[in-house]
């Protein structure tokens, strides 16, 4: 290929031009014609140089600056630190298939990966101690199960320098098991940093080193609390943690992202308000579709099963308990999906109070009065409604009244059988009884509600 005539120059400048291959052409100028300091504007051919046609795209210009001495000695931009991010919220990947983790890095060739597999069924046990996203105990219920290098510098296009986005197929590196729980960790050494080296740079991966070896013989130790202690005390320096020229930048686990990860499509949902039902609805995360027959299974605390239903066309499922959830479990295929149903951790429906009350034994009742002051001597009519959805009392049942003096001393007592839930009283006043605020107690099947305080005096309320 032709070189020369590739560049013109204003002011001139004499020199030779070089050519390599189809992507890089430079121009080094003598020496003699440079005048440090003084600023170019320079034309490129690019017809002669890679065959362009269009009319507009033939040439093209750019200005530049000699630097001077003093200028080319003064130091450069910093390079941006080491580090590495995983850009994920939650720990569900809706894809039951492919277990990927994206994540970004700079001024990295290479990353540290560390997988821990919490076993499918060691997953209820895990959650007695932790959320999804938990670290507690691990021990007991996971093992490593992968620790290796990966090189990032694969495509000499990639400017490392910068932040750059990656992903690790975790299916390929391991054997998966879809009902487990995957934590995962990147970390990164000092022979990986790319902060302030200008030559070529490259790494050997090498075999398990001593304290990997050691690593592993620690998951077989019988005690279930487990860290991962990146810091060597021999070596770190507290006020070296920022600087990446020294091992101490190394060795802070806060710059060392960690995640949980369960790959499955199915979305849980649960609702719970005491007594022996529970609702679940079940959909496809994917789609967002409703999954219809997915075994639902009910553990408590001990991960006992206190009950089992499948969800419907529309994904909803009504469950029968034998006691107090603690976790749902759903099935499908070689999906799992996990719900834990601590104390607390209930998702906030609504900022106004939507929580109503809890019934005692399936009961609920309204008292009310024919009015709200009377005098001595008058007779109370008090009317208490009770509905009874749960059917625990027979037609008929007797509720009883107690009346209270504003003193607090037991005054009299009243007994009705009730007819369609209402019970009536009547109940007589003397001339001579104090005025103030009485209390009513109404008494029914074991259970006990008080009604408003009334007043026999002028007023008696």
């Amino acid at each position: 290929m032709e070189a020369d005539g590739l560049f013109t120059f204003s002011p001139a400048l004499s020199g030779k031009t070089d050519v390599e291959g189809t992507r890089r052409v430079r121009f080094l100028p003598d020496p003699g014609s440079v005048k440090a300091g003084k600023r170019y504007t320079a034309s490129f051919d690019l017809e002669k140089a890679m065959g362009v046609k269009d009319r507009k795209l033939k040439k093209f210009s750019f200005r530049f600056m000699i630097p001077s001495q003093e200028e080319e000695s003064a130091p450069a931009a910093k390079d941006t630190l080491p580090a590495v991010s995983i850009p994920l919220k939650g720990n569900i990947l809706p894809d039951q298939g492919r277990l990927i983790l994206p994540f970004r890095a700079v001024s990295l060739c290479a990353v540290d990966v560390r997988v821990i597999q919490i076993y499918e069924d060691n997953v209820p046990a895990f959650l007695q101690d932790n959320d999804l996203d938990g670290s507690s105990a691990l021990r007991r219920s996971g093992r490593l199960v992968l620790s290796r290098s990966l090189r990032l510098d694969d495509d000499p296009d990639l400017n490392l320098r910068q932040w750059n986005d990656f992903s690790i197929d975790l299916g390929g590196l391991f054997r998966r098991d879809p009902g487990a729980i995957y934590r995962i960790r990147l970390s990164f050494r000092p022979e990986y940093s790319l902060y302030g080296k200008t030559a070529p740079f490259g790494f050997t991966p090498v075999g398990p080193t001593e304290e990997e070896r050691r690593e592993e013989a620690r998951w077989d130790e019988q005690e279930s609390y487990y860290w991962e202690d990146f810091i060597d005390w021999d070596t770190y320096e507290w006020e070296d943690r920022n600087n990446p020229d020294t091992p101490s930048y190394y060795m802070m686990e806060e710059r060392f992202p960690v995640i949980n990860l369960l790959a499955s499509d199915l979305g849980l949902m649960a609702q719970y308000a005491g007594g022996d039902r529970l609702w679940a609805t079940v959909a496809d995360l994917v789609s967002a579709k409703p999954r219809a027959s997915v075994r639902l299974d009910v553990y408590n605390f001990q991960l006992q099963k206190i009950g089992s239903g499948s969800s419907d066309l529309n994904g909803f499922a009504e469950i029968k308990l034998s006691g107090k959830p603690f976790a749902v479990i759903a099935r499908s295929g070689k999906s799992r999906g996990y719900l834990k149903l601590a104390d607390g951790g209930e998702c906030s429906m609504s900022r106004f109070d939507v929580g109503g009350t809890t019934l005692e034994k399936g009961l609920k009742a309204y008292i009310y009065g024919d009015r709200g002051v009377w005098r001595p001597g008058d007779t109370l009519h008090l009317t208490m409604m009770v509905a009874d959805k749960g059917a625990a009392l027979p037609e008929g049942h007797p509720a009883t009244l107690e009346l209270y003096t504003p003193e607090g001393q037991f005054h009299s007592r009243h007994l009705c059988a009730g007819e369609h839930g209402f019970y009536c009283f009547s109940v007589d006043t003397g001339a001579d009884d104090p005025t103030g605020a009485w209390n009513a107690w109404f008494k029914i099947g074991g259970s006990a509600t008080s009604a408003f305080p009334s007043r026999p005096s002028s007023p008696i309320a």
